[in-house]
């Protein structure tokens, strides 16, 4: 608790903090009036929330640094954030990837009518075989986009099972740019990919 212009002012710092796998009826994250919220080098993963992922709206000021939002599942169609972009600072690494509002109304932040992007998460690349096939499962019911490291090779053996792509719509690419120059390569196998 701050005082600030004879006004006090709760602060919260959320500094590291994980939310995973978490499935609630309302908000995840609720945040009231007259509040400071500072969240740094935090992980929201995975929740289902019947509201919005983190429900900002009364609060003083809001600042987001290396935070990541992915795969969040949320009902509000008032965004998976809900902040008045006046009171939201975002920076660092902050970032969303497979966030989903059945609806499709707003997958970032919501205010005033408006809905705002997150930026979009950098993919993790794999440079395994075991880790490339494990990489084929459904995010939030959607088909994956695997990026394979640039410069990868994937060596099969002769006895090696080929990679199956089971899912309509994935997404298979080398390197962040999925250019052909970034160099990766499937080796050997009787089979490559079925």
């Amino acid at each position: 608790l701050q005082e600030q212009e004879g006004e006090k002012i709760f602060s919260v710092i959320l500094d590291g903090c994980s939310f995973l796998s978490n499935t609630v009826q309302q908000d995840l994250i609720e945040v009231g009036d007259g509040t400071e919220l500072h969240m740094r080098t935090s992980s929201i993963i995975a929740n289902t929330a019947g509201g919005s992922v983190l429900s900002v709206i009364g609060a003083i000021r809001v600042m987001l640094t290396s935070t990541k939002f992915k795969e969040n599942i949320f009902e509000s169609e008032a965004g998976m954030i809900q902040a008045a972009f006046d009171k939201l600072s975002i920076g660092g690494e902050s970032c969303g990837l497979y966030n989903l509002q059945p609806s499709g109304f707003c997958n970032g932040i919501y205010s005033s009518g408006i809905c705002r992007s997150l930026p979009q998460c950098r993919l993790i690349c794999v440079d395994t075989v075991e880790d490339l096939q494990a990489s084929f499962v459904l995010i939030n019911g959607l088909p994956p986009v695997v990026e394979v490291c640039a410069g990868t090779t994937l060596s099969l053996s002769e006895k090696s099972e080929p990679l199956k792509i089971s899912l309509s719509g994935t997404e298979l690419r080398c390197g962040s740019s999925g250019l052909f120059q970034d160099d990766c390569i499937v080796n050997g196998g009787r089979d490559q990919i079925a």
